[in-house]
């Protein structure tokens, strides 16, 4: 609802004294289109001062209402909305990638406040990242059409000033197949769109509206001027704008809306069929791991919906291991050609191919598509380094590094310790601010190979972001935790002894609260995970603390390896925290 314009000039009061037309004619039936779920996450983009966003709070587990303008999300909180940020919706890619939100909102909502964002494009690629597959999008906005002869009046006013009167509007009011066409680009599916006039009948006049909402006119002018270009295009506006019936102003004639109900839908493998996928043109590999038997593919796919525009796709093709009930078939029905090799003494050695069967797939593979240039770097192989990081470069570099990453960046985090998301999955909780946790699976693990087991303890409290925090008043926690973890895993799967768990700790992690990872010791394809330079044993974490130094975390120097494409090598190596030869 309130401005993308550059300069926050929203007025709350305002706002509420000339514009509460803006809550009283589409919200319910939009609210009714959104339909929030108890356990959904929405976002309201451009939520002004709050009070959809308070109404949608009430209906789902979690709504973040976000509005370029400072003075509208005060007004929200005011109201009562518990999470209302300042984002710029033209931004809103850049927050999304900044704050890890990708793909993790089921709807993203916004009413009357999307013609106000110039760069609609921009826009709706944020819209398209932040959405789960599947997700929806639900939205009215003003229309080709809106408000034309007050904006008309205006720019013609402004002109005689000698102003650019047109470069002066805030406004993007696209027509229906403008808007259409840059939601099907995005891979938007539309269920409905329309366009369609809604006469407003103004609760005050039509000064009043001018004065809320063409501020980015009249912030230009000298304070003379303004009510001089107000009583000038109020008069130029009189005979299609007044009733002198009922002695009421509308916003109307040319006051249209588009409103739609549009759902998101990233293809997958139920909407891509084979014949589709064989249409994946290879650009270039990103990564190899010969160990893990994966490759990492970037390639290009078409839109369903606009085959002349190809999307960035990633494809990660991993090759199976054989089935238990394969081994006893293996030679004489899932082996069609042996290929001798070699032969020595009583060595032989072929190369073989496999007879295709569904039940026994010969690898697997994981689309993403669209991919972003956030997937693309992520998937991409990084050279690797060491570097030494001594206390004080911890302080120099790393403490405001990570002091500077908002909390918002694992709210999920909190989610699930407050049992508002994936509360299915916990497995053991231990209750206790001090030494509490939560134990749950990772999602590298299947969930059903005990081999490859991969659980993590998140714990309570959250005054310890990564091993360099930890110190002696920390050793019940730590001990608690191995000792609960190692009573409890082997009871939930029998077939794994306590003596065949390996708990430890990442540094540097890849989120700042602190968890303890816990693998199978027969889990070790999982790269750099479990490397020496990147995991520390909870027992020998315990014992530095116990028989060195109560503050050893805070005294040591840590050496560990990061990648050339992290955040985080660039600082260190203008620190000289590189291993280097010693000379």
């Amino acid at each position: 609802m309130a401005s993308q314009f550059q300069q926050d000039s929203w007025s709350p009061s305002n706002y509420l004294t000339h514009a509460n037309f803006v809550y009283s004619i589409p919200q319910q039936d939009l609210i009714t289109l959104l339909a929030p779920k108890s356990n959904e996450r929405i976002l309201d983009l451009g939520c002004g001062d709050g009070a959809l966003t308070f109404q949608i709070q009430q209906l789902c587990k979690e709504c973040i209402g976000i509005d370029k303008s400072h003075k509208m999300i005060k007004a929200a909180q005011e109201k009562g909305c518990n999470d209302v940020r300042v984002v710029d919706g033209e931004k809103l890619s850049e927050w999304i990638e900044n704050e890890g939100f990708e793909g993790s909102f089921d709807a993203i909502f916004s009413n009357a406040a999307i013609h106000w964002m110039k760069n609609q494009k921009a826009v709706i690629e944020g819209i398209h990242k932040c959405l789960k597959p599947d997700g929806r999008f639900v939205a009215e906005l003003g229309g080709h059409g809106n408000v034309e002869v007050v904006e008309k009046s205006l720019i013609a006013t402004l002109n005689k000033l000698g102003y650019d009167g047109t470069s002066l509007s805030p406004w993007n009011f696209p027509s229906q197949e403008e808007f259409a066409n840059l939601l099907i680009a995005n891979s938007f599916k539309i269920n409905s769109i329309n366009l369609f006039p809604r006469p407003t009948h103004l609760p005050t006049n039509l000064a009043g509206w001018i004065e809320t909402f063409g501020f980015a006119f009249l912030e230009v002018l000298k304070e003379a001027e303004r009510n001089q270009v107000i009583n000038e295009v109020v008069n130029m506006c009189k005979s299609e704008t007044f009733n002198e019936k009922d002695d009421s102003w509308s916003g109307c004639p040319g006051y249209s809306d588009l409103e739609g109900f549009l759902v998101l839908t990233m293809p997958s493998w139920e909407t891509l069929t084979p014949e589709e996928l064989k249409e994946f043109k290879f650009v270039r590999l990103l990564n190899e791991e010969p160990r893990t038997k994966t490759a990492t593919i970037l390639g290009t796919l078409y839109s369903q919906n606009d085959s002349s525009n190809p999307h960035d796709s990633i494809i990660i093709i991993e090759k199976l291991h054989f089935s238990n009930d394969e081994y006893e078939i293996l030679t004489k029905e899932r082996i069609s050609q042996w290929i001798p090799n070699e032969k020595n003494d009583i060595y032989h050695w072929f190369n073989g191919l496999l007879n295709k069967n569904e039940k026994w797939p010969d690898f697997k593979i994981i689309l993403i598509y669209p991919a972003t240039e956030t997937h693309i770097e992520k998937y991409s192989y990084q050279p690797r380094h060491l570097v030494r990081e001594t206390p004080e470069i911890y302080e120099k570099v790393i403490k405001p590094y990570i002091e500077s990453i908002p909390k918002s960046r694992i709210q999920w985090v909190y989610n699930i310790l407050s049992k508002k998301s994936e509360s299915e999955k916990i497995l053991l909780e231990v209750e206790g601010e001090e030494k509490g946790f939560l134990l749950i699976p990772d999602m590298k693990w299947d969930n059903k190979t005990i081999e490859s087991l991969y659980l993590q303890a998140v714990v309570y409290r959250n005054d310890i972001r990564s091993l360099r925090d930890l110190n002696g008043s920390h050793l019940p926690l730590l001990k608690n935790l191995r000792q609960q973890i190692l009573e409890f895993v082997p009871q939930k799967y029998p077939n794994i002894g306590s003596d065949e768990l390996r708990l430890f700790v990442h540094y540097q992690p890849s989120y700042y609260h602190f968890h303890v990872h816990v693998t199978h010791l027969r889990n070790d394809i999982i790269v750099g995970g479990i490397s020496i330079a990147k995991a520390f044993l909870l027992d020998d974490i315990i014992e530095n603390l116990e028989v060195f130094a109560k503050d050893y975390y805070k005294r040591c120097t840590l050496t560990y390896v990061v990648g050339e494409n992290e955040t985080l090598f660039s600082k260190l190596n203008e620190a000289g925290a590189r291993l280097n030869p010693i000379i």
